[in-house]
């Protein structure tokens, strides 16, 4: 019964947000990428902001990068379309894998789908609506994000589901064994019922709090090798790898892919910044690797790439253009990165995807 209520409820609110965003967008879409965070932090509730916002090494470790422009080139012409595992995406910029997401709009999920527009998504494990509704509003190819779950059964009905219903490619989060200490989140007593409907179905104590007692602290280097077996030519990127040594292991075991990622310093307050690794793992492996923390803007975009990634993935920023408004607000979003990253092309003085290495950055100038 109070499923039926929720769902109800969730449904009226999603028509009338629509109808007060389509009235209030125009005068409030912000000009540059980070004007959704910036709309974030003034608009939202406490909640709402902790959930985003959370303090973290990755917003000064990409500061501290500089470049150093070339000049005199023509850059007239600049291209960023990228290819990947078969997928033909207008740009390296992907959505990272987020959960909850009604928590900040009521088509939640969905309108981040919808808005993708030819970009990548990922959808997580602990998205706030069945992946059987989401897939229908994608407007752009889909990953999988998955928490292994005590139950093995559960997994493999999991992965086939994903695959069935045509998620391209498997992504794996490894640095959740428990629930994250993290400052300030323990006071929302958040219940379990009240998350993961795709996890509904797993061995999970009814009255169990929180999202802890789902996620399995037993995941190993074997158990990954069979899921890469059992996935077959079906892409299994690997997520939350900070060290050198994991990222060997994660090649050795033929992982197609890794998101060099702190989760957005959200698990283990404290922890590394992606970006302060990178370059390392890198040197160590030769899978390709994507990065995820701290970005908010086309420029950050291309500090990613001249790190050596071949994709940057976005998550607080979509988040706040989410709120802001939905649908509409994530294809804006991610409409403005790509705009920006074009513009800071043309600033450092290249007009392709191949072109972008540490060549541009101050570091390896000496700088």
């Amino acid at each position: 019964m109070i499923h039926r209520l929720t769902r109800t409820f969730w449904r009226f609110g999603t028509e009338l947000w629509g109808l007060f965003m389509r009235l209030y967008r125009k005068d409030t879409r912000p000009a540059e990428a980070i004007g959704y965070r910036d709309w974030a932090e003034r608009n939202l509730s406490r909640f709402s902001r902790d959930f985003i916002f959370t303090p973290n090494r990755n917003r000064p470790a990409l500061d501290r990068i500089s470049f150093v422009p070339r000049v005199a080139r023509d850059v007239t012409e600049v291209k960023i379309q990228y290819e990947i595992f078969g997928l033909s995406l207008p740009s390296p910029i992907g959505l990272a894998p987020t959960g909850s997401q009604m928590w900040l709009h009521p088509a939640g999920e969905r309108a981040t789908a919808a808005g993708l527009h030819g970009h990548l998504g990922m959808i997580g494990s602990m998205a706030s609506q069945s992946v059987e509704t989401i897939v229908p509003k994608a407007t752009g190819p889909l990953w999988f994000q998955l928490y292994l779950q005590h139950d093995d059964e559960f997994n493999e009905y999991l992965i086939s589901k994903v695959l069935a219903l045509g998620f391209s490619a498997l992504c794996v989060t490894l640095d959740t064994p428990v629930a994250s200490i993290r400052p300030g989140w323990a006071k929302y007593k958040i219940p379990a019922w009240a998350v993961a409907p795709n996890l509904r179905g797993t061995n999970v104590p009814k009255l169990s709090p929180g999202i802890g007692p789902r996620l399995s602290p037993s995941v190993t280097w074997r158990k990954l090798e069979l899921i890469k077996k059992r996935l077959g030519s079906t892409p299994l990127i690997l997520k939350g790898i900070l060290h050198i040594d994991d990222a060997k292991e994660a090649e050795n075991i033929g992982a197609d892919a890794i998101l060099v990622s702190n989760h957005g310093g959200r698990q283990l307050f404290g922890s590394i910044s992606p970006v302060e690794v990178f370059q390392a793992i890198r040197n160590q492996v030769s899978v390709p690797l994507f990065l995820d923390g701290g970005i908010t803007s086309g420029i950050d975009v291309l500090k990613a790439l001249a790190l050596g990634a071949e994709m940057a993935f976005v998550g607080s920023s979509y988040l706040c253009a989410l709120a802001h408004s939905g649908a509409d607000g994530v294809e804006h979003l991610l409409q403005l990165m790509d705009d920006e990253l074009i513009r800071a092309m043309r600033l450092v003085g290249v007009t392709r995807l191949q072109d972008i290495n540490e060549s541009l950055l101050g570091a390896a100038n000496g700088y």
